[in-house]
């Protein structure tokens, strides 16, 4: 369980008015500095959250997997997810949400976007293909289905990123090719502007989920859970590589081992990686400049480098300018953790600071069955996107 949950629960009593002033904080995590904003709030300063649902009627609904992304910022909120496999996009305006639906017999999903221009990428089970849908209005109209490839007969676990080079704007897309829920060819598309380009199938490499994080100064990089030495325990691991306009791998190696399912993103000269361990305890690592990565503490007043949770998996990550907001599924045991039980909660560590200072957020209190989840990020803040029985909840941290 999250060590500083009680923490979380005095802060946000704090925050919206009720319940008496926060206990004094333990040492903060440590972390790379960042910049605060003057004006803006102290790192220290309890965060302002707050928190809507979308109630549906549908038996299931799903939001993407850890590696992929239900969430991003247009000139509002824009949300991914399924319902009984029905897959909708939705905005979240002031004045309510708008909900589209997208595709029919969806399996595996991701959204990706800069600005107004969003991709989706999803699985057609019926149409055995990988098909991508682009809006260039914030997720207001949706183009035509564009097919991208062959889907696997595994789950794909889609990722996707969305950027822009001298005013031409670039789209990649990557997937696992898995015959069964093992691992397969990392396969590889892009748009280069004019149109998308043919897979590029990576058969050397046995993967099994990837994440990508795009921008114009840095291009497109990617993450991936990696089989090469195994496809158990320790021998997984996780490696890095940047992808160049033609779909190549440059600089591929590994970049930490007894890790599972990649959350990634940058902020300047600073990569974050959430991922989980065979253990089953989540963990969040930042690398500065290239340099090798680090584990964020979450209690540095014990010895040895302490988890995100001991027993938790499935983290998101997303960072923006001074912004790091990290989400997990939180269990009670490492057992519930590996038998994804009903028991789990959303744990939530949130930074302003660069991550110089932590603070604990939950969002969703002492409920349980909380999750999956999914992150984004700002300069101005951060967005949690997760599934509540048959309800999506989003919140927005501050």
């Amino acid at each position: 369980m999250l060590r500083i949950f009680v923490l979380a629960l005095s802060l946000l009593l704090h925050a919206c008015g009720g319940g008496s002033a926060p206990a004094p904080e333990p040492p903060s995590p440590t972390g790379p500095g960042g910049p605060t904003t003057p004006s803006g709030p102290a790192p220290s300063d309890p965060p302002q959250v707050s928190t809507r649902e979308l109630i549906t009627t549908a038996q299931s609904i799903s939001v993407p997997l850890t590696n992929g992304r239900g969430l991003t910022i247009a000139d509002v909120p824009v949300t991914l997810h399924a319902e009984d496999g029905t897959l909708f996009a939705t905005r979240w305006s002031s004045s309510g949400t708008q909900k589209t639906p997208l595709a029919t017999g969806a399996g595996g999903a991701t959204l990706a976007g800069e600005g107004q221009q969003l991709l989706v990428v999803y699985a057609d089970l019926a149409g055995n293909a990988m098909r991508a849908r682009v809006s260039t209005d914030g997720g207001q109209q949706w183009g035509d289905p564009v097919r991208l490839g062959d889907r696997p007969a595994g789950p794909p676990l889609p990722t996707a990123c969305v950027y822009s080079v001298q005013g031409q704007l670039r789209r990649v897309v990557a997937w696992s090719a898995q015959p069964s829920e093992s691992d397969g060819p990392l396969v590889l598309v892009l748009f280069d502007g004019t149109q998308w380009l043919p897979p590029v199938i990576r058969s050397d490499i046995r993967s099994s989920g990837a994440s990508l994080h795009c921008s114009a100064s840095t291009g497109a990089e990617i993450v991936w859970r990696d089989h090469r030495a195994g496809a158990q325990g320790m021998a997984v691991a996780l490696w890095s590589a940047q992808v160049t306009p033609t779909g190549t791998l440059e600089g591929a190696g590994s970049a930490m081992s007894n890790a599972f399912d990649p959350s990634f993103c940058r902020s300047g000269g600073t990569r974050w990686l959430g991922h989980h361990s065979t253990t089953n305890d989540a963990h969040l690592s930042y690398n500065q400049d290239g340099t090798g990565w680090t584990e964020v503490d979450t209690q540095i007043t014990s010895p040895g480098i302490q988890p995100l949770d001991e027993s938790g998996k499935f983290v998101s990550v997303a960072c923006a300018g001074s912004i790091v907001l990290a989400s997990w599924g939180d269990w009670p045991s490492k057992q519930e953790a590996n038998d994804r039980t009903a028991s789990r909660r959303l744990g939530v560590l949130f930074s302003r600071s660069g991550a110089s200072h932590w603070l604990s957020v939950s969002p969703a209190g002492l409920e349980l069955d909380q999750g999956p989840a999914t992150t984004a990020a700002t300069e101005q803040g951060a967005w949690i996107a997760w599934k509540a029985g048959n309800r999506l909840r989003l919140a927005e941290i501050r």
